[in-house]
């Protein structure tokens, strides 16, 4: 007998089997729960496969008081998504109630893969010692757009990835290997980043941001922080780092052509700058102390500006004084083509030491 649309005329099985393959939903069953320990439970794994179909993004949203990890890892073949349940319970029966008001659901639609993470609000562990957590881990293809909408789930993903967006408020962030844009909001949690390139913005509080080996191919990486450590070794183009209350400590940086800033408050500021060409950087800071490493061969302007008890310090770098006063210093070199700018408010010392870096080309 023939499938029947709702206007009563047959459905052709070839267009009924395009229909099949463009969406397909799996709501993952719930697993059996074990006892590991006194008042510790988990779920066996549940494992599934994504599926054959092109897999060009993957979107994970979490909801609800669930705490946990997300791993992401970017793979040739096998694409799978598996996870496993852990509960604090004060019984077996009590493990498997809380294991009700979490639903883990997939679809893949338009090569666009969903992962929906639900936990229900009324969620019995919440305001007690009890407590429920999820360990997902996910292989995807290589080269895919990864975004991350999650509260509490940390996430820890390893590329080649084109994009990578991340929305947290309280979860830590681990990414490796992006080489397109990586974008990271969250609050109050740590950001550790490496072997990134292209467009970077990354945000956090509270926590420290420390990055490794970034190249933004000219364009200008954001690095935003309150009350916390901003790390980053390794890094080629324009940069804006800004904390607060917190220090700031760069190795190896390399600023190409046009603007670059480094801004914190009650904290020092150090900065190993191993090449600076056609730059124009701007250091602030408050009531504390700034330190700068340049080439020995740096050419620049340099305009240095403390407070009465400021301390101004140049050496190792060959220039001409053009102002100097006991709070400030206008400086050059024979040809400068960088300008660089220090200010500090309040007591505080200006340290600019001019070294010979060996293979920097």
């Amino acid at each position: 007998m023939p499938i029947m649309s709702s206007t009563g005329n047959p459905i052709r099985p070839i267009l009924l089997a395009i229909i099949l393959l463009a969406v397909w939903t799996i709501t993952v069953s719930a697993a059996k729960i074990v006892s590991v320990s006194n008042e510790i439970y988990e779920s066996e794994e549940v494992s599934n496969s994504l599926g054959t179909e092109q897999i060009e993004r993957i979107i994970i949203k979490a909801t609800g008081p669930l705490s946990g990890t997300v791993a992401i890892h970017a793979k040739k073949s096998k694409h799978v998504l598996s996870y496993i349940q852990h509960y604090k319970a004060n019984s077996l029966e009590q493990a498997e109630q809380f294991s009700e008001y979490i639903d883990v659901s997939t679809s893949n639609q338009d090569g666009t893969v969903q992962v929906k993470v639900t936990t229900q609000r009324n969620a019995p562990w919440s305001g007690t010692n009890f407590s429920a957590r999820l360990e997902l881990q996910i292989s995807v293809p290589e080269s895919i757009a990864v975004e991350i909408d999650s509260k509490y789930l940390d996430a820890n993903m390893t590329g080649p990835f084109s994009t990578v967006h991340v929305n947290s408020e309280y979860g830590k962030v681990r990414v490796k290997n992006v080489f397109k844009e990586l974008i990271i909001k969250t609050a109050n949690s740590r950001v550790t980043l490496t072997d990134i390139s292209g467009s970077v913005n990354v945000s956090t509080s509270n926590s420290p941001i420390k990055a490794q080996n970034i190249d933004t191919h000219g364009e200008i990486a954001y690095f935003t922080n309150e009350y916390g450590l901003i790390e980053i070794s390794r890094f080629t183009g324009r940069l804006s780092c800004e904390t607060s209350y917190s220090p700031i400590d760069l190795r190896g940086i390399r600023l190409t052509a046009g603007n670059s800033r480094i801004t914190t408050t009650y904290s020092a500021i150090e900065a190993e700058i191993i090449e600076i060409d056609s730059a124009d950087l701007i250091v602030s800071d408050n009531f504390s102390n700034v330190y700068l490493t340049l080439p020995e061969t740096a050419e620049a302007e340099f305009d240095l500006n403390v407070d009465k008890g400021g301390r101004i310090y140049l050496h190792d770098i060959t220039v001409t004084p053009v102002e100097m006063e006991q709070e400030h210093l206008l400086a050059r070199t024979d040809n400068p083509n960088s300008h660089i700018r220090v200010d500090i408010s309040g007591i505080g010392t200006i340290e600019i030491k001019g070294k010979k870096f060996y293979g920097t080309h």
